[in-house]
């Protein structure tokens, strides 16, 4: 693990207070004398855009996105916290390019915090945030259905031949998601008719995998 450079420190702790100047200043520096990492991690492992969702200062993760942070599992972080402006703002961030900047596409999950089936839209199931949700809707994002029971595609059976257990959990997951009230509530025609097929599905799983009894 790196060790913060004074700088780096001082850059940290300015996002971490809200000083919006002192912040700005850190960052055109970077840009110039290469003198601090903007992506550099506190001892928490969190970056100075986590930081900023963290304390719901969307003018400081607004300007760290205009000097191109790392946006990694932000948006993930920003669902799990639970802060609609910061996942608003990451959902129509552009890079500078005017290339839009795809959360969902987080690849690099060496320091992840998060297991890679987990998506934005599930993750915001999972804590039936409606606000969030509806965001997410908006943009078309969907939860795909999980294939039948005992499917015999190449995917599953690769999947379960590598690691049964994370598979199984992966498929809790994503019926976890879709039993969320404000999930069905948004995207769902009937929402009751969605309730009931939803739970004859879970009784059916609940017969062959052990993960679904509870």
């Amino acid at each position: 693990e790196t060790e913060l450079s004074a700088e780096e420190k001082a850059f940290l702790n300015a996002v971490e207070k809200g000083d919006y100047a002192t912040v700005k200043q850190a960052l055109q520096e970077a840009e110039i004398y290469y003198n601090v990492n903007i992506n550099c991690m506190d001892p928490l492992g969190r970056s100075a855009l986590l930081i900023a969702i963290e304390n719901e200062n969307l003018e400081i993760m607004e300007l760290l996105l205009n000097h191109s942070v790392y946006v990694g599992d932000a948006l993930l972080y920003a669902i799990r916290k639970e802060v609609v402006g910061a996942v608003e703002l990451l959902l129509s961030y552009r890079r500078p390019s005017g290339e839009k900047q795809v959360p969902t596409l987080m690849m690099d999950t060496q320091f992840s915090e998060f297991t890679p089936d987990i998506t934005p839209i599930m993750l915001a199931a999972h804590t039936n945030n409606y606000e969030i949700i509806k965001l997410l809707v908006q943009k078309r994002v969907t939860i795909p259905r999980p294939h039948q029971i005992r499917c015999n595609c190449v995917e599953c059976v690769s999947s379960s031949e590598v690691d049964s257990l994370r598979h199984s959990r992966s498929r809790l997951n994503i019926y976890k998601a879709l039993a969320s009230p404000s999930l069905i509530a948004l995207s769902s025609e009937d929402p009751i008719l969605t309730a009931f097929r939803l739970g004859w599905e879970l009784k059916e799983l609940s017969k062959v995998e052990n993960e679904f009894k509870a």
